[in-house]
């Protein structure tokens, strides 16, 4: 009965053990996820104020384009 015991407690510590290193894993695993997230937030975060500074410098051209052809149709009408 004795030996019994003793083999339960080193089955369940081979199964705490097995558990442990699953979860220093799964740890693991979640922190690479987090840094890659991380990362392509970042790159998101770039890409959209890149995205923005391009759609201000092309609302400028507009308006630009918009005067030339306010001034080309003024001129014509004259």
């Amino acid at each position: 009965a004795s030996n019994n015991i003793v083999q339960q407690q080193y089955y369940l510590l081979e199964k705490v053990e097995e558990l442990t290193l699953y979860n220093i894993q799964l740890n693991q695993a979640i922190q690479e996820q987090q840094q890659i997230l991380t990362s392509l937030e970042k790159n998101r975060v770039q890409e959209t104020e890149q995205l923005q500074i391009k759609i201000l410098a092309l609302e400028a051209e507009n308006k630009a384009q918009e005067k030339r052809i306010s001034a080309l149709e003024q001129a014509q009408n004259s």
